[in-house]
């Protein structure tokens, strides 16, 4: 077992998982235009004309209650028939982009593997088209038995629709794949914690740094408390004076250039570059210096400066985060992101032997490895937690003025 920082800087266990369950359908074997064709199928004899967009995101939606998404009501003799146009065909099922290679991923890791499919699903068809990584595994209907004598916090659900995404267990992380049909910030809006392309983005990201960051999304309800030195439209910069706790205006802007939004830092981290994490929030109105808001993060800004890697985190108001179903950098205006790409490429360049330049943006669960990282070293080097962060040792000392 590993031991991580936990979210609130105390210390935790949070190992790499024990238990990982995959949807069979979706995640592990690609049946989406399968499931759908049989739809179709059982529609014609039906009689009932239904356009095939609509099967599909009936699907991604909700897989076992098809026939009630399109009909209105469940109709069980639609369900028999198109179980049996889809037994017909499943043999034509393929391994989706990444399964085979988590699959060994994790049992090489002592892992263990469950796959979670319908009852009526033809498994053993669906399981042929994995080969050997996937010989007996243990195939559950229920997905409540797969937590049988493990504890939730130690488990994964890999889910590929909203309905998985909400029935999985609680305490368990839930890892989302589009695979299925539902797109990554559905899957988040679901009960996600994270969200990926395929199997391959989940693999490249498995990883004991990943699942102690995931760990503190879970723990947290995907907050954290930011302290904001400079509001919004501000050209001044200001820090902390320790002597006095007070904030000392440290340098002004050029006239063409303001922050873009809230600026502070996360307490209790500490970043690459010897200060805490640097954070953006987005707020309707700007806030006090010295303020503590509680903010959501979405994602990073990538930004380079002469020190190396200045990395900064994008956040909302949690509450805000949750009325509007934000989560991810996805769901800003490209606007606003073009306007922070700006911002940190164009800062630096009136003083003198300084630069910066952005690298890209990186998604919420980059923003979540970060905090870890971030928090880790903090409680490394003993930081203590910061009310308002002193003056960082790598900026000049003279205060500088630009007009």
């Amino acid at each position: 077992m590993v031991e991580h920082p936990s979210v609130d800087g105390a210390r935790g266990d949070h190992p790499v998982p024990t238990v990982v369950l995959f949807d069979l359908e979706g995640v592990l074997v690609d049946t989406l235009i399968l499931r759908a064709r049989a739809w179709v199928v059982a529609l014609a004899e039906a009689g009932v004309h239904v356009p095939a967009v609509s099967v599909l995101h009936a699907l991604a939606r909700s897989p076992r209650e098809v026939s009630a998404a399109l009909l209105g009501a469940a109709d069980r003799s639609l369900d028999y028939r198109h179980e049996r146009a889809f037994a017909s065909i499943a043999h034509e099922a393929s391994p989706l982009p990444g399964a085979m290679a988590v699959l060994a991923r994790a049992r090489a890791g002592g892992v263990r593997v469950l796959v979670h499919a319908s009852a009526e699903a033809p498994v053993d068809a669906l399981l042929s088209c994995l080969g050997p990584e996937c010989a007996s595994p243990q195939v559950l209907e229920d997905r409540d038995r797969a937590w049988a004598g493990v504890e939730p916090h130690h488990a994964v659900a890999v889910v590929g629709t909203e309905q998985g995404a909400r029935a999985a267990t609680d305490g368990a992380i839930v890892l989302g794949v589009e695979t299925a049909g539902a797109t990554c910030r559905d899957l988040v809006n679901a009960g996600a914690h994270a969200a990926f392309e395929d199997l391959r983005r989940v693999l490249d990201a498995w990883s004991p740094e990943t699942f102690a960051a995931l760990a503190q999304l879970r723990a947290d309800t995907a907050s954290v408390d930011v302290i904001v030195e400079i509001p919004a439209g501000s050209r001044n910069k200001y820090e902390a004076d320790p002597a006095t706790g007070r904030l000392r205006l440290d340098r002004q802007l050029p006239r063409s250039l303001a922050y873009p939004a809230d600026y502070g830092f996360v307490p209790d981290t500490l970043a690459e570059d010897g200060d805490e994490l640097d954070a953006l929030v987005l707020l309707d109105e700007p806030v006090v210096p010295g303020s503590i808001v509680r903010a959501t993060p979405l994602g990073l800004v990538l930004v380079e400066d002469e020190h190396g890697r200045d990395p900064k985190l994008v956040a909302v108001p949690a509450d805000r985060a949750a009325a509007e179903g934000l989560t991810d950098l996805a769901d800003l205006p490209p606007r606003r992101l073009e306007e922070f790409e700006q911002f940190f490429r164009t800062y630096k360049r009136l003083d003198t032997g300084r630069r910066a330049r952005v690298c890209g943006f990186g998604n919420r669960l980059d923003a979540w490895r970060e905090l870890f990282r971030s928090r880790a070293r903090a409680l490394e080097r003993g930081r203590p937690t910061a009310v308002l962060r002193a003056p960082s040792t790598k900026r000049r000392a003279d205060a500088t003025f630009v007009e």
